[in-house]
C-alpha cells in the first residue's frame, strides 16, 4: 500500500499486483528514468501508465471497452475464427513460438 502525504491530507492508495513484460530497451529506459529521478522503477511504471491512458483517453474518444467491442465486430465482419483453444493456451499463443 502506497500513501502521499502533504501537510493537509493523506491518500491511501490501494496498489494491484500486475505482471507485464517489456523489451530489454523499455527494462532500461525504466531502470534509468527512475534512477535519474530518484524513484522505484515501479512508481515510474506507474506514471508512464497513466501518462499513456490518459493521453489515448484524450485523443480517441473511445473507452479500451468501446474498443473491444469495435474490434469484436470487426472480427465478426470479417469472418476471422480463432483456434477452438485459443483460450485455454493464450499464452503459447502470445508468448509462445507458434
Amino acid at each position: 500500500m502506497e500513501e502521499v502525504s502533504s501537510s493537509e491530507y493523506t491518500i491511501d492508495r490501494r496498489l494491484s499486483r500486475f505482471t507485464g513484460m517489456t523489451t530489454e530497451e523499455q527494462a532500461r529506459d525504466i531502470k534509468l528514468r527512475a534512477k535519474r529521478e530518484k524513484k522505484r522503477e515501479a512508481e515510474v511504471i506507474r506514471e508512464l501508465l497513466s501518462e499513456g491512458l490518459h493521453a489515448s483517453r484524450s485523443t480517441s474518444g473511445e473507452t479500451t471497452g468501446e474498443a473491444l467491442l469495435r474490434l469484436a465486430r470487426l472480427g465478426e465482419k470479417l469472418r476471422v475464427k480463432a483456434p477452438a483453444d485459443v483460450s485455454s493456451r493464450i499464452d503459447d499463443y502470445l508468448y509462445g513460438d507458434e
